[in-house]
């Protein structure tokens, strides 16, 4: 972290460039329904991805939940019902499905992670069915491929300082897809 050039510098084992990827996407399909730090570039080097970032002051949800009375915390909870609406309605295209992450890249699920053969990507008309097949999952009925965070707990999820907090910020898009 830079503050005094309001910088973020993210890297590690898990970050990818399509999770720097991802949030640019977001930021341009979805801009001014779900904040997302914006990317101003990323390099690798030595194996490592560095994606920079904008620098996006606040708390996370999960230190300012206990301080929060019942009004302010479903002011944040309904916010984050609209943006949670808003990245789902990002559908493929109906006849190029895909289940995966960005740029059809295999998902970079958590869970999932120990058991490559299930992370895609999965392509074609009978890509849910493929991944539930993998998984030893069933979901019945007609589902959409849609856009999901896969990561959206309260450490992810950054409000703005003071009183009546909103929703400042969705970090870590690693997981999404």
């Amino acid at each position: 972290m830079i503050p005094s050039l309001g910088l973020v510098v993210k890297y590690g084992a898990d970050t990818t460039v399509t999770e720097a990827q991802t949030q640019i996407m977001i930021c341009t399909h979805l801009k001014g329904q779900v904040p997302v730090p914006r990317v101003f570039g990323w390099t690798e080097d030595g194996g490592q991805v560095f994606i920079y970032m904008s620098l996006i002051e606040g708390e996370t949800l999960q230190e300012r939940w206990g301080d929060m009375n019942e009004n302010e915390r479903r002011f944040v909870c309904e916010e984050l019902k609209c943006m949670v609406k808003a990245w789902r309605s990002l559908e493929q295209d109906r006849h190029d499905h895909y289940v995966g992450s960005l740029g059809r890249q295999p998902l970079n699920e958590i869970f999932l992670l120990s058991h490559p053969n299930i992370t895609g990507p999965f392509q074609g008309a009978n890509a849910v069915q493929q991944f539930q097949d993998a998984c030893g999952i069933k979901i019945n009925g007609e589902a959409p491929i849609v856009f999901t965070h896969d990561d959206l707990v309260p450490p992810n999820i950054l409000l703005s300082s003071g009183p009546n907090p909103r929703v400042a910020a969705i970090i870590d898009w690693g997981q999404a897809g």
